[in-house]
């Protein structure tokens, strides 16, 4: 069946080996008396046209997030409009900004509570919920790649208890 579809857009977009295949593709159907420098030539002409595909997706991608981040702007407005509101735009405010922070300390007691009480007894459904806040604050804080690093030991600890 070949490369399945996400394979080929990966290779695509990523070039994996696409410059070597380029090079096969010359060196297989153009004139078998194509000199070293002509080949070396045609491989830095195969190699400037993926740079410019690679930059051409770059901007694609940087174009894409400016015209979500203006979206989102103009559907949820700014901090700057939510002064306008007295009080309850302050409120507002200070409650987005502290949203992540809240969300974290209460995050830390339910572990405490888990952890180091025996005052609750908890339901599966409870565990697996407190395992998933535990995963969204972990990866908000340290990021995909290192929770991934952890997971072996964070999933060991909820077994343990």
């Amino acid at each position: 069946m070949g490369i399945p579809v996400l394979g080929m857009l990966k290779s695509l977009i990523s070039g994996d080996g696409l410059v070597a295949k380029g090079m096969d593709f010359v060196n297989e159907r153009w004139p078998p008396d194509m000199s070293e420098e002509q080949r070396e030539q045609m491989g830095v002409v195969i190699k400037d046209m993926l740079h410019k595909q690679q930059m051409d997706i770059a901007e694609a991608a940087r174009e894409d997030e400016k015209l979500f981040n203006e979206r989102t702007i103009a559907m949820e407005g700014t901090a700057s409009d939510l002064k306008t509101i007295p009080y309850l735009g302050g409120l507002i405010i200070f409650l987005r900004g502290a949203f992540r922070p809240i969300f974290s300390y209460v995050t830390m007691y339910f572990d405490y509570l888990y952890f180091v009480t025996d005052t609750t007894t908890w339901t599966d459904r409870q565990e697996a919920l407190l395992l998933a806040i535990n995963l969204l604050v972990l990866v908000f804080f340290f990021g995909e790649r290192a929770l991934k690093n952890v997971m072996p030991l964070i999933l060991q600890m909820f077994r343990a208890k």
